[in-house]
């Protein structure tokens, strides 16, 4: 039924869209919060929302349900390149262009659902940080 799919979607897209980086994140450099971001993309796309979310995509929806996930979906994406910007502001991260790096970081972000098994040698905290680290190691400012 396209009404479960897409309330299943809204599900995924409100645990990011909602997140609560906490007060704490206005004194955070862009690399800090990034870093938060990412771990917490992770686990909610682990989960079963968010791998329903990512697993089946949007084209098995109708066109105006469509149109309401792909919004959810910007929004996590707007929210990743303002936190990038904000890296290149403060001289935390070294992006040319925030736009490209998010859509490569969502890129292989999105790939985890497709390979990582909850019931593996690593847990869910584990796999956060070492994705998170590596993918943080290629948008670090060169010295």
């Amino acid at each position: 039924n396209d009404d479960i799919l897409l309330q299943t979607q809204q599900a995924a897209i409100s645990q990011m869209t909602t997140i609560d980086l906490g007060p704490e994140t206005t004194s955070m450099s862009g690399r800090d919060l990034l870093e938060k971001f990412i771990v917490r993309y992770v686990e909610m796309i682990v989960d079963d929302f968010g791998t329903c979310l990512i697993k089946t995509g949007d084209l098995p929806l109708e066109p105006a349900n469509r149109t309401i996930v792909r919004k959810g979906r910007k929004e996590i994406e707007k929210m990743m390149r303002e936190i990038l910007r904000r890296g290149v502001k403060d001289r935390s991260l070294a992006t040319p262009d925030p736009k490209i790096t998010a859509m490569f970081l969502f890129g292989s972000l999105n790939w985890i659902p497709y390979w990582f098994r909850p019931d593996g040698e690593l847990s869910v905290e584990q796999l956060a940080q070492r994705i998170t680290k590596s993918l943080l190691a290629g948008i670090a400012p060169r010295r």
